[in-house]
């Protein structure tokens, strides 16, 4: 789980958290909270990686290199496909943090978060992975393009079919996920978390029990940052006479 107090987020005193609470200390306070949130949700596609036996290279997954003996199954992340196209074309495209991925799949070359070839099967996956299950229609359009676009990308390329997904990582309603993301993914085309860990050897329960050990720090952390703003202490001590 990533932390607030390692979340920078906006520090001038313009910023529209500072306007709409009337309070600049206030405003900093919550865009880090939002900074915050956006790298949990970027943070996942690496921990996922982390955790699954069948970490592979770009370079494994198309064939370009030799598999790791006896793996049927590959799995590599928005980070090695990075690692993959600044090897072929000396470019790098790290997005800057808190960077929205479906975005950052528009650039120069296609990217996705995850990408699972199944030999046994002979199906090659491309996954967008996604902490949250709402969003609005703008977000809900990048994420299909993403998608759609690295897989025309990669198709010619392997001769496995080659199919798309969305992934709302904590909601288990594969229906709430088509409504979350505004039905641009068909219910065959989304999939819980639960069933993305099965498919890459992922224990569900321990990556939900890894992120959440964060949370508390965060917690404690918020409220003493509260505390800090005098205006906010003042008010907080008011309610609590009250």
């Amino acid at each position: 789980m990533a932390r607030i107090r390692d979340s920078r987020g906006r520090q001038d005193p313009n910023s529209g958290y500072g306007r709409l609470f009337g309070n600049d200390a206030l405003g900093r306070l919550i865009s880090r909270v939002h900074v915050g949130s956006i790298r949990n949700g970027n943070e996942l596609e690496s921990i996922l990686w982390q955790h699954t036996p069948y970490r592979s290279s770009m370079a494994q997954v198309l064939g370009e290199e030799p598999s790791p003996l006896g793996q049927d199954i590959l799995v590599a992340s928005g980070a090695a496909i990075q690692q993959y196209h600044r090897g072929r074309h000396q470019q790098p495209l790290m997005p800057a943090e808190g960077a929205d991925q479906a975005e950052v799949g528009t650039t120069a070359h296609p990217i996705t978060d995850l990408v699972i070839l199944n030999l046994r099967v002979q199906t090659l996956s491309v996954v967008e992975v996604k902490d949250g299950d709402t969003f609005d229609t703008k977000k809900a359009d990048g994420e299909l393009e993403s998608a759609r676009r690295f897989a025309t990308w990669i198709r010619p390329m392997v001769p496995y079919r080659v199919q798309y997904f969305f992934c709302s990582f904590n909601q288990a309603d594969k229906l709430a996920i088509v409504i979350g993301i505004k039905s641009r993914f068909s219910l065959a085309e989304v999939m819980t978390g639960q069933e993305l860990c099965e498919q890459i050897g992922v224990d569900y329960a321990q990556i939900r029990a890894l992120r959440e050990q964060d949370q508390q720090d965060n917690r404690e952390y918020f409220v003493d940052q509260l505390l800090a703003i005098p205006e906010l202490r003042l008010l907080v001590e008011d309610r609590l006479r009250r």
